[in-house]
């Protein structure tokens, strides 16, 4: 049986509220520069109190309360659906919009309806010849980068122990008991409390050629809400791809492979040996290996493997 929800009020942040229009040419002049987003703007999760932080959520505690009465205010399930609708609709704006910085502010409003007021997107590339590590965005606050760095708190956060053994999504309170943390662990979290960072998602991307990046969403009182982490992840994964293809710089095309490359590669794909792969083409072993090893240089990876993926990736072979 069909239900039909009531329609629901768009929160100021919502994409459809902040007159996102995603289609066409003339869209993505018109969304170069986005107006000028509002710092405090009462949302509700539900109850019957608004409160006017954006980071506090029924909470209770901060913030001048505006009482509503029972009957005006959306269930949880008209919740989740706003939820989903504002993270869908986000992701669908977001592909007509060529600036960057814009992209930005409109990924930290949604983030912000959700709790979220601190984000950051890291991504990590090892290469056979050097190790790139470049910050798309980090809206971290400065003062809390700059200790974690002095104290090098990299080396041993539960957090970055877990993102190297995760590939779903996961809260910082988790890592931290996972990783059953000692004293000094535990210590990271507590002075990330200090600067309003008292819990955080993080949501691990992955790609080829051993590609990892990942994006950090914390605040003072989130949404952890199933319904706001799926969000929270869909909307961090189309932020990274498309900031991601705006601001790094254009790689040259890589060198085509050729045919006999190209038939080696795919059979190496499907698990086949140096010596199978000649007998399968009539060649000798040596000339399967050279063919190979001329097809990793020209992608430019280390390992066979990485040479299937990259060869995926970019088009250069299909299976």
């Amino acid at each position: 049986m069909a239900v039909s929800l009531p329609p629901a009020k768009l929160h100021p942040r919502h994409p459809r509220a902040l007159n996102c229009k995603p289609e066409g040419p003339a869209a993505l002049a018109a969304n170069a520069t986005l107006p000028a987003l509002e710092t405090r703007s009462p949302i509700l999760i539900g109850g019957s109190t608004v409160r006017s932080a954006p980071h506090v959520f029924a909470h209770g505690d901060k913030g001048p309360a505006i009482h509503v009465p029972a009957e005006d205010l959306p269930s949880r399930e008209q919740r989740a659906v706003e939820i989903s609708v504002a993270a869908f609709e986000y992701a669908e704006c977001i592909q007509a919009m060529g600036d960057p910085l814009g992209i930005q502010k409109m990924f930290a409003a949604q983030l912000a309806s959700l709790g979220f007021t601190n984000f950051t997107l890291v991504e990590f590339s090892p290469d056979p010849k050097t190790i790139e590590r470049h910050v798309i965005d980090n809206q971290m606050p400065e003062e809390w980068g700059q200790r974690y760095v002095q104290n090098r708190y990299l080396a041993y956060d539960p957090v970055i122990m877990e993102l190297l053994a995760n590939t779903e999504p996961f809260l910082w309170s988790e890592a931290l008991k996972r990783h059953d943390a000692n004293k000094r662990q535990q210590r990271i979290f507590h002075e990330a409390s200090e600067f309003g960072l008292n819990e955080g998602v993080c949501i691990p991307i992955f790609g080829p050629c051993n590609y990892l990046a990942w994006v950090t969403l914390a605040g003072d009182r989130v949404d952890l809400s199933p319904r706001a982490r799926m969000a929270a992840h869909m909307m961090s994964i189309y932020t990274h791809n498309r900031l991601v293809k705006l601001v790094r710089p254009k790689r040259p095309p890589h060198a085509t492979l050729t045919e006999r490359e190209a038939d080696c590669l795919r059979w190496a794909a499907h698990g086949k040996t140096d010596w199978e792969i000649g007998e399968i083409l009539s060649i000798s072993e040596n000339t399967t290996h050279w063919h190979i090893e001329n097809a990793k240089r020209k992608i430019g990876v280390a390992t066979r493997m990485q040479a299937v993926v990259g060869a995926i990736a970019e088009g250069m072979i299909r299976l």
